[in-house]
């Protein structure tokens, strides 16, 4: 016959091993509009100072201690961008850039649209 207690070790038992293996219900993603690796360092610099690893300290952001790290362009439809910002042109960014809109539905659908939409593609869609 199972006595109460058994059933209560059993009850706990499998309690604990639920919490162990069971997946995460939610997952939160936060993208923050312009960050890019210059925006992550700026903050680097700014928290650690010397101490911070691109100056040749030790300390990192914790977003940077990350096994992996995913990096995706948002030009808007037809566009590109220019890594070397056109040469140093200090105006290129006012020129190309693409708006929050268009940028979010590329991020959010891996869709790439004009600027100005948000959530169709440059079919309209």
């Amino acid at each position: 016959m199972i006595t109460n207690r058994f059933m209560q070790l059993l009850l706990l038992l499998s309690l604990a091993t639920s919490l162990v293996f069971a997946a995460p219900r939610n997952v939160i993603l936060m993208i923050g509009d312009g960050m890019g690796q210059d925006i992550v360092a700026a903050a680097g610099a700014y928290k650690y100072g010397a101490d911070y690893h691109k100056f040749g300290g030790t300390k990192k952001l914790t977003l940077e201690t990350l096994d992996k790290h995913y990096f995706m362009t948002t030009f808007c439809n037809g566009g590109s961008y220019d890594f070397t910002w056109n040469n140093g042109n200090r105006d290129y960014p006012k020129n190309g850039a693409t708006d929050s809109a268009a940028a979010a539905t590329a991020m959010a659908s891996g869709v790439k649209t004009y600027d100005g939409a948000i959530g169709v593609g440059p079919d309209k869609k």
